[in-house]
């Protein structure tokens, strides 16, 4: 049985910019591709004002899911998605290399 992929790294994202503004403003910017529902989305940002989201653009599936401690021992999620330091992103990149390797052969 695989373990849950909670809290896992599962691909790296190029962040191509972000967006903020009023609730309404990024909802209808952002609803076709958000992958939740508007009323998850009112209840993240209930008592909030503004929101602010990514603009993600490539996307790379690792090979294998990584934990977080398998990338550094310290690291927690606060939500969906973490932002990772230069050092962090060694253990992905040598992840990423195996999966091309083996895409290659």
């Amino acid at each position: 049985m695989r373990p849950p992929l909670f809290q896992r790294v599962v691909a790296v994202a190029e962040v191509k910019g972000a967006l903020t503004g009023s609730l309404s403003g990024i909802w209808e910017l952002t609803k076709k591709g958000a992958g939740i529902s508007r009323a998850h989305y009112r209840q993240y940002f209930l008592s909030r004002k503004s929101a602010f989201a990514f603009k993600i653009g490539k996307v790379v599936k690792l090979g294998k899911p990584l934990s977080l401690r398998e990338i550094n021992p310290v690291l927690v999620a606060p939500q969906s998605y973490r932002m990772l330091d230069i050092s962090d992103c060694a253990v992905i990149k040598s992840q990423l290399i195996v999966k091309l390797r083996k895409q290659e052969e």
